[in-house]
């Protein structure tokens, strides 16, 4: 009604205009006054990308009625996936935005937002659900900068070099060729190597090189002595009494350490730990999440659609008796461990910090899981894999584009106010809320023979479970449009999948132009799991 009634517009793309209410009206002989009330998106979506989703006015079906909250009638994908995206952001409070204000002129300014402890089991409990989080303006700007300029420095060192040595070029597709017998132009493929893996074409998983050995050891001397990992003591009675309370850096066993790091290598680390919240690899609520994550105490429940999954609602899960389940872990005493303790978490292995960089040209990526499921008994267990994931270039300021600055406004689209849409054509990451489920997964990923195979002859569906899973997968698919400092968590298991980088590339000679988008990303794990993927036995490019 308000919209009928008022010369006042807003872009659905930032505004949640169909909950918004006029909260005072009055009227007289000379004025009419009425104070609307309208939130922003919490998180904005990319529309630009996944043309196959249909147009911004395709309906959701009657059949997947029972996805909608609240069972709106007349819904759009686009009106469900902006719900179900804004619903899965946590926010700064209100304290910290005013914070954020007062130091916007300060370029040189870290400080970073340490999240409450009541939005922490908010955004664990939207990772058991939806398998994804965002979480707003969390990192620190700056240090994200820094990690994006030493990212690219190596991949400009990495292709140089395996064109120079290897005749391989990454950055224009027709000319990684070699003529055959036969005169036809037969492309060279590239391998994967120890630095860099090659995902598809013209997106690459870098992890390692000459500038980012040095800020890693720079970062990480300081975070490794922060968190006392450099200082090793005796495990003493005292020592164990004074660790239990997190104070200095003493590290004991009993701190769920279980080895002091190798140079290049990965850690493990509990709840005692005291990072600073300036760290990328460390900020103390993202571990406080995925360790919350990995270690709940909770009771298996069944969300709306009968797809069971694990949760921390419930409460203390408990025997016939009465007796929480965690004090029968009594392994935990092995190796000098703490023993069935509630509130210790079980270690956690972060990874270092790498990136995943998608090139001009870089098609959708396949859709798939970066690990699989442990045991297929059960629908969904506690998350044991768990990704950070977080832009290393600002999609929304003014600052010019170009591959060597740190903005891509010209790829990006605004209102009439100004504000980001959300829409850029450099790509981002998709994911398919709740396909962490092995039930949820099965159903959307059906062909045709299981679809036809599950009834008698004659009774044939004629593609109607597929049709109908094709559905849901494009209802369930959630294009969140990130910032420079925002970050997704997302549980390893969820289905998801890059999304393409359409900046054209404006060729001058030196494989230059366009906009190359480094997604900075660590890995997190429960401290038994390693990632069977090791790039160690690889050639190496540098060296």
């Amino acid at each position: 009604q308000w919209c009928s009634t008022t010369d006042i517009t807003f872009s659905e793309s930032v505004w949640d205009i169909h909950n918004a209410t006029i909260i005072h009206h009055s009227s007289s002989s000379s004025q009419h006054v009425a104070v609307l009330s309208i939130n922003k998106w919490s998180c904005t979506i990319n529309t630009n990308s996944c043309p196959w989703k249909g147009t911004i006015s395709r309906r959701v079906p009657t059949h997947l009625s029972n996805l909608i909250q609240n069972n709106t009638k007349e819904m759009t994908y686009v009106q469900h996936e902006r719900m179900i995206t804004s619903t899965s952001t946590i926010t700064k409070p209100a304290h910290h935005l005013r914070q954020q204000q007062q130091k916007q002129d300060d370029t040189t300014s870290t400080t970073t937002t340490l999240l409450s402890k009541s939005s922490i089991q908010k955004a664990v409990s939207i990772l058991q659900t939806n398998g994804f989080v965002v979480l707003n303006s969390i990192l620190s700007e700056s240090k994200i900068k820094e990690w994006k300029h030493v990212m690219l420095q190596d991949f400009d060192l990495a292709t140089d070099r395996l064109l120079q040595t290897r005749d391989i070029d990454l950055l224009h597709r027709s000319l990684s060729s070699l003529s055959s017998s036969s005169g036809e132009e037969e492309r060279k493929e590239a391998l994967s190597y120890r630095e860099m893996a090659m995902r598809e074409d013209f997106r690459v998983d870098l992890r390692d090189g000459p500038n980012i050995r040095v800020l890693r050891k720079q970062e990480n001397d300081a975070e490794y002595k922060l968190l006392g990992l450099l200082e090793k003591r005796s495990t003493t009675k005292d020592d164990e009494e004074k660790s239990n309370k997190y104070e200095g850096p003493i590290v004991t066993s009993t701190d769920g350490i279980i080895s002091a790091p190798k140079e290049n290598d990965t850690i493990t680390t509990a709840a005692t730990a005291a990072p600073s919240s300036n760290s990328l690899r460390f900020h103390p609520s993202i571990l406080s999440i995925t360790k919350s994550l990995f270690n709940p105490h909770g009771v298996m429940t069944s969300n709306n659609n009968n797809d069971s999954s694990f949760s921390t609602v419930g409460g203390v899960s408990k025997n016939e008796n009465g007796i929480p389940l965690y004090k029968g872990n009594f392994g935990r005493y092995n190796f000098d461990g703490p023993g069935p303790t509630q509130g210790l978490p079980q270690p956690i292995r972060v990874g270092q910090i790498g990136s995943v960089i998608s090139l001009p040209g870089a098609a959708d990526q396949a859709l798939h899981a970066d690990t699989a499921h442990l045991f297929e008994h059960l629908d969904c267990l506690p998350c044991h894999y768990a990704n950070l994931f977080f832009p290393g270039v600002v999609m929304e300021d003014d600052n010019g584009g170009g591959n060597n600055n740190d903005t891509v406004r010209s790829c990006c689209t605004y209102d009439e106010d100004g504000n980001w849409t959300g829409n850029v054509n450099a790509g981002g990451t998709a994911f398919v809320y709740g396909s962490h489920s092995l039930g949820i997964a099965a159903r959307l990923t059906v062909d045709d023979d299981e679809d036809n195979e599950q009834y008698a002859e004659g009774e044939k569906t004629g593609g109607v479970r597929k049709k109908n899973a094709m559905d849901e997968m494009h209802l369930r698919t959630i294009r969140p449009s990130l910032r420079l400092g925002d970050a997704v968590i997302f549980d390893c298991r969820v289905l998801h999948f890059g999304l393409a980088n359409k900046k054209e590339q404006e060729h001058d000679g030196k494989g230059e132009g366009g906009i190359r988008r480094p997604m900075l990303y660590v890995n997190m794990t429960h401290s038994w799991f390693h990632d069977p993927k090791n790039w160690d036995d690889r050639e190496t490019i540098f060296e």
